[in-house]
């Protein structure tokens, strides 16, 4: 079955189940009747791939959600909602007007009640929306990224604050006790200058690793710097591009792979329906909001994806607040 069949599916299966609460006086709260626990319900009702695994004497996959097929009288409205769901994904989220986290947050709370439940509780206010290092450079936000791969971030703070002194570079006082890579600077009003990528490479390898900087890391950001230098990149460029030619163009590129284009994708563009798969955090968070075992290799990404169908178009969203719960309940 197609992507867009399949999504087409979920989409008709979140219709239908909104419908039946709108009819039951359900409200999107979660109630001990309706609530899910991951693959099972607490209902007693038992998911139709079970049904039909028993039926046929095989086991069913505890992963593979099901959703039951649009009646007649849901058509019109699956339609809509999946022409809807089509646009909220191809926009940035900072196009798409300051009611769009609440309207993320209402979608997550009818098809996911339990997720809507955290929701609800959550103390902290969705920043997904919040523009990231005030600069918008895109070239920027990807060196900075490798800047702070695979280290603490004690030390890439250190790194980077160096990295901008070879440019004669001044950080704010924010930076110093800033944890987060993809921050907005504090309580400053500005962010500080950025070397362009012609600056970058009028320095040598040498130069830059006395920054601190790894020999691979100086030679990642050289050739990144020659990318955006020649044209091949620019800030329009990538802005204009599907997620997929975002990631197929990125991780062509020494030194980015698909974790730094996900963080890219969902805190510098803004993105609405990113599911960053490669994220511990992420996946462990998401394995036990869905009753799913965790291990090192497993669940696959497929299977990640299968289970955020749910979430879609606004898995970004829903990636946030994976993050709160995993901080929020201790694994």
């Amino acid at each position: 079955m197609s992507v867009l069949r399949r999504s087409s599916r979920l989409l008709a299966k979140s219709v239908i189940d909104a419908t039946m609460r709108g009819a039951t006086g359900d409200s999107g709260a979660t109630t001990s009747k309706a609530r899910i626990i991951g693959p099972k319900r607490v209902d007693g009702r038992v998911p139709l791939k079970k049904q039909r695994a028993s039926a046929s004497g095989v086991k069913g996959s505890p992963i593979k959600a099901n959703a039951a097929a649009p009646t007649a009288a849901n058509i019109v409205e699956i339609k809509a909602v999946t022409t809807t769901s089509t646009a909220i994904i191809s926009a940035p989220i900072s196009t798409q007007g300051t009611d769009f986290i609440e309207t993320a947050k209402q979608h997550l709370s009818r098809t996911d009640p339990r997720l809507g439940e955290f929701i609800a509780r959550c103390p902290k206010a969705c920043t997904l929306i919040s523009p990231r290092g005030k600069s918008g450079s895109c070239f920027e936000a990807l060196a900075k990224s490798i800047i702070y791969q695979q280290i603490s971030g004690l030390a890439a703070r250190a790194i980077y604050a160096k990295f901008l002194r070879l440019f004669d570079l001044d950080l704010p006082k924010a930076i110093v006790v800033s944890v987060d890579p993809n921050d907005d600077w504090g309580e400053q009003s500005t962010a500080p200058r950025f070397p362009t990528p012609s600056q970058v490479l009028s320095m040598s390898i040498d130069t830059l690793r006395s920054a601190g900087l790894s020999l691979r890391k100086a030679e990642y950001i050289l050739e990144l710097a020659q990318q955006f230098n020649s044209g091949n990149l620019s800030d329009v460029s990538l802005s204009s591009m599907s997620d997929e030619q975002v990631s197929r163009t990125l991780t062509s590129i020494r030194g980015i792979g698909q974790w730094t284009v996900d963080m890219f994708l969902m805190f510098h563009l803004h993105r609405p329906n990113v599911l960053p798969t490669l994220d511990l955090a992420v996946k462990k968070a998401m394995c036990q909001h869905f009753g799913v075992p965790y291990g090192k290799n497993t669940p696959k990404h497929a299977e990640l994806v299968e289970l955020a169908k749910v979430w879609e178009p606004y898995r970004s969203v829903a990636a946030w607040y994976m993050w709160q719960l995993l901080d929020t309940v201790t694994l």
